[in-house]
């Protein structure tokens, strides 16, 4: 299967699949994450760590609403400004690879707001079911 170049289509299939792990190995994963923490009790909190994420990542995609936002397709535009200036001066800051990541990554952000519209609800969904699977998983 493609992977959607979209950054939300591509967390929602990334989701959909550990949902699909969640719940169908749901049981299976609790016994083995309560055997290893016995052992290893870090592992409660790589748990508690997975469901915070979930739960900021819902947040964020709850609070980006392409329609209420202004202009929401001219930062699209922007967007793909950004991509062409990273790509055209990436190699004269080679002492700067954070900093140009980090400018790739918001300019796929805004770039991929108009396509949020189309799959947002399915997102968050999806987000709550994912975080209710892992909050069952803690042992």
């Amino acid at each position: 299967m493609t992977r959607d170049p979209r950054l939300f289509s591509e967390l929602l299939h990334v989701l959909r699949g550990l949902q699909a792990l969640l719940e169908t190995h749901g049981h299976e994963l609790r016994e083995g994450l309560r055997t290893v923490a016995a052992v290893a009790p870090q592992v409660r909190h790589t748990v508690d760590s997975l469901v915070h994420l979930a739960e900021h990542l819902r947040h964020t995609v709850e609070g980006l609403e392409p329609a209420r936002i202004p202009h929401v397709h001219v930062l699209a535009d922007l967007s793909q400004r950004l991509h062409e200036l990273m790509d055209s001066a990436a190699w004269l800051l080679p002492e700067e690879p954070a900093l140009v990541e980090e400018a790739r990554a918001s300019a796929r952000l805004l770039g991929d707001l108009p396509a949020l519209g189309e799959v947002r609800g399915e997102l968050l969904g999806t987000l709550d079911a994912v975080t209710q699977r892992l909050r069952e998983l803690r042992p």
